[in-house]
C-alpha cells in the first residue's frame, strides 16, 4: 500500500533527524571543546552526499528529460514560496503568558523588627484585625537581659554622679555624666528593640499566614516575614515577565487582560503597571519550581537574615493586574495564577527558530548525566 511506505518513510525521516540530532549535541559537548569539530564534520556529512547526490541525479534528468526538470523546479519553487509566505508572514500561533501570586494591593507585610523565638501567637489566618491589636509577641533573653543591665548600670552610675557632685569633685562629676549620656544612648536602643518583640496591627484588615500556629516556638530573624494584612476586596495578582515578554506587556499597560487563577475559571483584570527595571529577586516563594510555581530558582549562598535564599535563574520583571472586587473576594492570598498577554509580534518563522534556539542552548546547558 502507497500510503503505507508513504507513513513508514516520513516517520523514519523524522526518528534518523533527531536521534542525528541527538548524536551531534552529545557530541558537540565532550572532548571540551573538540566535538564542536566533531559535530561540523558530521554535519558535512550528513548534508553532502545527499547534496551530491540530487545534483547528480538532476544532472542526468536534464539530459534525458529536460522539460520533467523544468516542471519540478517551477513547482518546488512555487511551494518553497508558499512555505516561505507562511513562515515569515502567518503570525505566531502561541498566547504569550506570564505566572503570578495573589496578593493585598495595599497589603501589610508584618516583619520581625527584633530576632527572637516566637512566644504567643494571638492571631489565626482569616481573623479580622485592628490597628493597634497586638499579632505575637517574641521572645530574645539577651535583649531582656542586656536592657535589665543597663538600667541597673544607670542606677549606679547616678549614685556615683550624686557623690561626685555632694564631694565637689568636678574631674569624677564629668566622667560620670559622660558615661550616664553613654549608657541612656543604650538604653533607648535596648528599649526599641524590646518593643520590637512585640508586633502589632498598624491597620485594619484580615490576617494572612500559613501555619501561624505552627510558629510558636521557632526563630524568626529580624525581617523575616510573619503574617500579612489586608482588605479580602482589595487584591492584585503579582506577575513576573520574561525579558522576551516585556515588549508585549508594556504594550498592555491600561489594557484588559484574561487571567486564570487555579483551577478556577477565567476572569477580565486590568494590568496597572510594569517595572522595567529587571532583578533577580523572587516576588513570591509560591512561584519557585521548589516549590510547585513555574520559575526555575537556585540557592544563593550570600543571602542575609530575614531575605529568601531563593534567586531566580535569569532576570525578570514584576508587573501588577488589579483584580475587580468582586472576584477579588473569591480568591485567597497566595493562590497562583497566570495572565494571558496576547499574541506575541513575530511570524510563525522567528517563533520556531527561538524556541528551536532555547531547546538547543537548554540541551547544551544541561549537565551529562552518567
Amino acid at each position: 500500500r502507497w500510503w503505507i511506505l508513504l507513513s513508514y518513510g516520513v516517520a523514519s525521516a523524522i526518528w534518523k533527524l533527531f536521534v542525528s540530532l541527538s548524536m551531534l549535541l552529545a557530541a558537540s559537548v565532550l572532548f571540551h571543546g573538540a566535538g564542536l569539530l566533531l559535530a561540523g564534520f558530521g554535519l558535512f556529512l550528513w548534508f553532502a552526499r545527499p547534496l551530491y547526490q540530487i545534483l547528480r541525479q538532476c544532472g542526468e534528468l536534464w539530459r534525458q528529460r529536460p522539460e520533467r526538470l523544468v516542471r519540478g523546479t517551477m513547482l518546488g519553487g512555487i511551494a518553497a514560496a508558499i512555505v516561505l509566505m507562511a513562515v515569515t508572514c502567518l503570525p505566531a500561533p502561541v498566547m504569550m503568558s506570564a505566572p503570578g501570586v495573589v496578593d493585598f494591593t495595599d497589603g501589610e507585610t508584618v516583619r520581625a523588627e527584633t530576632a527572637g523565638f516566637v512566644e504567643q501567637m494571638l492571631v489565626e489566618n482569616g481573623q479580622q484585625v485592628s490597628k493597634g491589636d497586638l499579632l505575637l509577641k517574641l521572645r530574645n533573653d539577651d535583649v531582656t537581659a542586656r536592657h535589665v543591665d543597663l538600667v541597673h548600670s544607670i542606677a549606679q552610675e547616678e549614685l556615683r554622679r550624686q557623690t561626685a557632685s555632694n564631694e565637689h569633685d568636678s574631674g569624677a562629676l564629668s566622667i560620670s555624666e559622660g558615661n550616664l549620656e553613654s549608657l541612656h544612648r543604650q538604653l533607648v536602643e535596648t528599649q526599641k528593640e524590646l518593643a520590637g518583640l512585640e508586633l502589632r496591627a498598624s491597620r485594619d484588615g484580615v490576617v494572612v499566614g500559613s501555619r501561624l500556629r505552627e510558629l510558636v516556638g521557632t526563630f524568626a530573624p529580624a525581617g523575616k516575614d510573619l503574617m500579612s494584612i489586608g482588605l479580602p476586596n482589595d487584591k492584585e495578582l503579582r506577575l513576573s515577565i520574561g525579558q522576551r515578554e516585556l515588549p508585549e506587556a508594556l504594550t498592555r499597560v491600561g489594557q484588559p487582560v484574561r487571567v486564570r487563577i487555579g483551577t478556577r475559571g477565567s476572569i477580565t483584570g486590568t494590568l496597572k503597571r510594569v517595572n522595567p527595571r529587571a532583578s533577580r529577586t523572587i516576588p513570591h516563594v509560591a512561584l519557585a519550581a521548589v516549590n510547585g510555581g513555574e520559575l526555575p530558582v537556585v540557592q544563593d549562598e550570600q543571602k542575609t537574615d530575614g531575605e529568601s535564599p531563593l534567586r531566580l535563574t535569569e532576570h525578570r520583571f514584576t508587573a501588577v493586574v488589579e483584580i475587580p472586587t468582586e472576584e477579588a473576594a473569591m480568591l485567597f492570598c497566595g493562590e497562583r495564577g497566570t495572565a494571558s498577554l496576547g499574541l506575541p509580534s513575530m511570524s510563525l518563522g522567528h517563533w520556531v527558530w527561538r524556541s528551536g534556539s532555547d531547546w538547543m542552548e537548554n540541551q547544551l546547558a544541561a549537565p551529562l548525566k552518567p
